[in-house]
């Protein structure tokens, strides 16, 4: 079934019950927008894989070898009408027994499991141990048909609004994000975002999304308490210190971290916001606390939980040490831990302390991708090819994550050419590749992380091409980098000018980029310059393809 475009609302009316999706304009003003033919993918049926890391977090015992962990991926299970479609792998290796009785899996185990609902996994280990000590890697792996379609919209105004409608019972999962910049000489910094999303491309914009004008200091903490519940999840981080610590690249570089990562961006959301705030380490737990009303109040957004009195207030760490049954009152607490385990974490108030912050705090960060005439930037959801990591014990795949690149065309001339990217998402490699030049000898490529000490990296020829592998150095880093320098040149210092196509990758967090949801979604794309100038007269606008 094809799609068709239709610019009218009431074309739409009149064809919505035979379409998969459809596009359509936002704006008042149809010059402010316009759409390019949908495309749709040649060839049959696709068969999409589609795998979720079970995280040791998020299982919890059951009943004798019998383990349940909670689940993100919404698949019918089966429970639901039939048999779930989905394999749990173990190692790389399916399990023994799917669609097993709950009993069976606690009494029997040896790898039988039963993925039950859209939320929930009952599982047993092969050798009935502990799934989330074993050191075994647990996937759910399901394989579906899907027709893959793609949206184009050509938008040439700062502020450009389009939504994509779809049939409610068809379910939508995003491959690519694709944003051209089809000028020759105008650089812009696009944010594509979702209605009614807020602002993540800064701390200031964060703050002013989710917090609204007469907000009391209470309702400004569960705000933002709310906000980091909801926008990251438990992993451990990409590396220690102070990387994760900012909550732009926290939620859109990263998405994920461990308990003290998450009290560190409340606790810099909460100063932002006027707000007192410090830290406190529990020995196994780390929380947020923040000062109003002439008390102080715990917030936990890495369990999703705060605690209110018999008297109605948030209570605080040393009210919860000495009125633990306070978190007892619930069996678990909401992201499922045993209340008993997290009640004596405060009461044992031996080890409690409040954290005196020292770590250096950098310039805020801030996601502002700039896209220099010609840029192709491609967000791919399925890559999950390479991700940071420094310390992050045994380096294991985070489950929610994805790898992006930038493809940029730079004419250099040969003697020493200066080529200088700086990304506002983590970088992982990258590679400088042109034509081969008669003569090979005399060609060479320097990299440098602050434009002053440079080190010479290899050429290698590929296929009439020679190619430089950007890979090594980046990896070699003793933190995340979000720029870099190139020197690319000859000796013999010729004035031809050699085209070379320059490819960064990078890391992203796929939940915090806008992308087509089920039902449909409006979409707003704000454009501007570096130097926020006027976008010139006659700019040929940027391409953007989901």
């Amino acid at each position: 079934m094809l799609i068709n475009l239709l610019k009218q609302q009431a074309e739409f009316r009149s064809h919505v019950a035979h379409l998969f999706a459809v596009i359509v304009l936002l704006v008042p003003n149809e010059s402010a927008l316009s759409i390019e033919p949908i495309v749709r993918e040649h060839g049959e049926e696709a068969v999409d894989q589609v795998e979720e890391l079970l995280l040791a977090n998020d299982i919890r015992p059951v009943s004798g070898f019998s383990y349940i962990a909670g689940l993100t991926k919404n698949r019918v299970g089966d429970q639901n009408g039939g048999s779930s479609y989905c394999v749990l792998l173990e190692d790389g290796k399916p399990l023994s027994t799917p669609h097993a009785k709950h009993s069976d899996i606690g009494t029997k185990g040896a790898g039988r499991y039963s993925h039950w609902t859209k939320m929930v996994l009952y599982f047993s280990a092969s050798d009935n141990t502990d799934p989330r000590t074993n050191g075994r890697e647990y996937v759910l792996l399901s394989k579906q048909k899907a027709q893959r379609y793609g949206v184009t919209v050509h938008a040439d105004q700062s502020e450009n609004s389009y939504q994509i409608l779809r049939q409610k019972e068809r379910k939508v999962s995003n491959r690519r994000l694709i944003i051209r910049n089809l000028d020759s000489e105008t650089t812009v910094i696009p944010r594509l975002t979702l209605e009614g999303w807020p602002d993540l491309s800064s701390r200031e914009g964060i703050i002013k999304s989710i917090l609204r004008p007469g907000m009391s200091d209470e309702e400004k903490t569960l705000a933002i308490w709310k906000f980091l519940s909801d926008w990251r999840y438990h992993y451990p981080p990409a590396e220690p210190g102070n990387e994760i610590h900012d909550p732009v690249k926290f939620i859109n570089v990263y998405g994920y971290g461990f308990c003290d990562d998450s009290a560190r961006n409340a606790v810099a959301l909460a100063t932002l916001a006027g707000i007192r705030s410090r830290i406190w380490g529990l020995d196994g737990h780390v929380v947020a606390e923040t000062f109003y009303n002439d008390r102080w109040h715990m917030i936990d957004p890495d369990h999703k939980a705060y605690y209110r009195t018999d008297a109605g207030h948030v209570a605080s760490v040393e009210e919860l040490a000495a009125h633990p049954e306070i978190i007892r009152a619930s069996k678990r607490d909401p992201i499922g831990a045993d209340s008993s385990v997290i009640a004596e974490l405060y009461s044992t108030t031996h080890n409690n302390r409040v954290v005196n912050i020292k770590e250096k705090t950098e310039a805020d960060h801030r996601l502002e991708p700039r896209l220099e005439p010609g840029d192709e930037l491609i967000f791919d959801f399925r890559n999950q090819a390479s991700f940071h990591s420094l310390g992050n014990g045994e380096k294991k795949k985070p489950p929610i994550f994805a790898n992006g690149k930038l493809l940029r065309q730079v004419a250099v001339k040969n003697g020493v050419s200066p080529i200088f990217v700086e990304w506002p998402y983590v970088i992982l490699g990258g590679d400088l590749q042109w034509k081969n030049l008669p003569p090979a000898g005399g060609m060479f490529v320097s990299i440098s992380s602050d434009g002053k000490k440079y080190e010479e990296l290899v050429i290698k020829s590929k296929a009439g091409m020679s190619v430089v592998s950007l890979d090594a150095w980046i990896t070699s880093r003793k933190k995340a980098i979000y720029k870099y320098w190139l020197k690319f040149g000859h000796s013999s210092k010729e004035s031809e000018s050699t085209q070379v196509e320059l490819i960064t990758r990078f890391q992203f967090a796929p939940r915090a980029l806008a992308q087509v949801q089920d039902g449909g979604s409006k979409f707003q794309l704000f454009l501007r310059t570096p130097d926020d100038s006027a976008l010139p007269q006659g700019w040929k606008g940027l391409e953007i393809t989901h």
